[in-house]
């Protein structure tokens, strides 16, 4: 699967050019082959239709039905969405085709595209952009249904005035043939293979079905123009002319969409979810009817449509941040950047003066690892303090043995109070060593008395904004009625104390 994921992104990546590519092929091919056209004009027609199907039928099969419910709850928005797609669209189209196309076939062929909405490509936007996945698809799924009703009742307004008769019976069975059938075979895909396979495992194959929609819509596109070469060749000029009423359109119909979902407080998330599906049209579906129910030439400005609306679609995706920024709304990476912009300061803040207490116990190593992790990439400086007590690891008993004098016997526990100390700062000047390997200066601070007091003087001294120390393996029973050098620390330290549990 990783595969086709790369080569359904690549087809993505590459619609526009891909696209071009079918447009040439059609008209090259379709030149060099006119006597083969004129004798196959059936097979032809049929294999439109199947191709059609095809290109309809993956698309339903990742429609969920069950979003339309959904939809109902965000009013709003679906006003608005009936609104972009049944009325604002047809109706400037219309006035559109009028105004810029003098073919009534070209013209018809333009109204006929902005009469029918949005394509599942819009959610594929939508989810680019970051918007609001279950509109789109709730709006998507809510348009095909009602352009069953709203298609055949515009082209019986206002088709007509192109003086080419409208068939509202073959109309009628080309929307059966190309949204109805695929809808509810897409549908009854859907649940076998979810019943059959799991949800997981439909969810790893249903990258299938959009590669398949592309490939049909390249497919069609060529079929179009290689059927309509000859004509299409000796009026270039009207290819030319649909880029006009195309720029107008999609500059408009944005504008108007982003500005009308901003007074309207949509979220950028909600007009996301609307933009896409409200702007793109479903030239698949168009260009279905168009060659079923009309002629290949009707079909034309669907087949050149997606270059424009790729085009301006992917502009308007450029221009995210910009949009979130009229909407009120940073962007996700932008807001976590901001927090980690803030972690970083809280962090130079926190660590910017590490104390680290140790007594070269076993939990001495976690220890100073803990304030090497925290001290690294922030200050890049630690102070490694250790505290002897008088007492410290001096003979439990220490009698006076019988046959040693007084001071001979002082002189002993002296001189074993030294090799004490000798040895713990050895191993302090020892572990600096190896801290300033991680390449952190280290500042040695070795003292004698009590733990706690030392500890707590030398943090107020330096200005620790924090100190490490570990917690002990044993607790003796002063530390239960007095508390632990650590608990006396944490109580009276001038900054937080962090305690690095012993573990066995």
């Amino acid at each position: 699967m990783p595969k086709l994921k790369r080569f359904h992104q690549h087809l993505k990546k590459n619609l526009l050019w891909y696209s071009l590519i079918a447009i040439a092929l059609g008209l090259g091919v379709g030149h060099q082959s006119g006597d083969f056209i004129s004798s196959n004009q059936k097979p032809l027609a049929n294999l439109i239709i199947f191709v059609v199907f095809m290109l309809i039928y993956p698309m339903m099969v990742n429609l969920r039905l069950e979003f339309l419910v959904k939809a109902f709850k965000n009013v709003k928005a679906l006003l608005l969405t009936l609104f972009y797609n049944f009325l604002w669209a047809p109706l400037v189209g219309y006035a559109l085709a009028n105004f810029f196309l003098n073919s009534p076939e070209v013209g018809l062929g333009f109204f006929l595209v902005m009469a029918v909405p949005c394509s599942s490509m819009s959610i594929g936007y939508t989810g680019l952009a970051e918007g609001n996945l279950e509109l789109a698809i709730a709006t998507v799924a809510l348009s095909f249904v009602l352009t069953i009703f709203a298609l055949p009742l515009w082209l019986e307004l206002l088709g007509g005035s192109f003086h080419i008769p409208i068939p509202i019976n073959v109309l009628f069975m080309s929307i059966l043939e190309v949204l109805i059938a695929p809808m509810i075979c897409g549908y009854l895909t859907r649940m076998i293979l979810i019943r059959v396979l799991g949800e997981e495992k439909f969810k790893k194959i249903n990258i299938i079905f959009p590669i398949l929609t592309m490939l049909s819509l390249f497919l069609i596109i060529f079929l179009i123009f290689f059927m309509k070469s000859k004509i299409l060749l000796e009026k270039w000029d009207t290819m030319l002319w649909l880029i006009v009423p195309n720029l107008v359109f999609m500059i408009a119909t944005l504008g108007l969409i982003t500005w009308l979902d901003k007074i309207s407080k949509l979220s950028y998330e909600d007009h996301m979810g609307l933009v896409f599906a409200s702007t793109g049209k479903n030239n698949g579906t168009a260009i279905a009817i168009a060659t079923t129910a009309f002629s290949p030439l009707v079909a034309v400005p669907a087949a050149t449509l997606p270059i424009f609306q790729i085009i301006f679609l992917i502009l308007y995706l450029k221009m995210e941040n910009t949009i979130r920024k009229y909407f009120g709304s940073e962007k996700k990476e932008a807001l976590k950047e901001k927090e980690m912009v803030e972690a970083e300061k809280f962090k130079a803040k926190m660590f910017r003066k590490i104390l680290a207490a140790v007594d070269f116990s076993k939990n001495t190593e976690r220890v100073i690892q803990v304030a090497i992790n925290l001290a690294k990439g922030v200050s890049n400086e630690l102070y490694l303090i250790t505290v002897l007590e008088p007492e410290e690891e001096l003979l439990e008993e220490s009698y006076e043995p019988a046959g040693v004098s007084t001071l001979e016997w002082e002189s002993e526990l002296r001189k074993q109070e030294n090799r004490i100390k000798y040895k713990k700062e050895h191993l302090l000047v020892k572990e600096g060593m190896e801290i300033e390997k991680n390449g952190i200066k280290v500042h040695l601070l070795f003292y004698e008395g009590d733990p706690r007091e030392k500890i707590v003087q030398v943090a107020k001294r330096i200005g620790a904004s924090l100190i490490v120390m570990g917690s002990h393996s044993r607790r003796t029973f002063e530390d239960v009625i007095l508390g632990t050098t650590t608990q006396r620390v944490m109580k009276e330290a001038p900054c937080p104390v962090l305690v690095v549990p012993y573990l066995k």
